[in-house]
């Protein structure tokens, strides 16, 4: 099995934008000044972490591979 996926995380005025190259998106609300405990990192981290994990189960339930190899690249326009 090889797939992919470009995922891109923009912070916005106001809101936190999820999309892929698949077609989907997602947004998430983001209160710019207000004291959280959460940092700006913290909250993206949470986003990726949710994606990547969700993107490991879709993968470990379709396929019948013994080994499962990710590569992750950061690209920067």
């Amino acid at each position: 099995m090889n797939m992919s996926v470009i995922v891109s995380i923009k912070k916005e005025k106001g809101l936190i934008r999820v999309s892929n190259d698949k077609g989907k998106e997602w947004i998430f609300p983001f209160n710019d000044g207000v004291e959280v405990d959460t940092s700006d990192a913290a909250a993206l981290a949470l986003v990726a972490n949710s994606m990547l994990t969700g993107t490991i189960a879709s993968h470990l339930q379709h396929s019948d591979a013994k080994e499962l190899t990710y590569k992750l690249t950061l690209i920067t326009k």
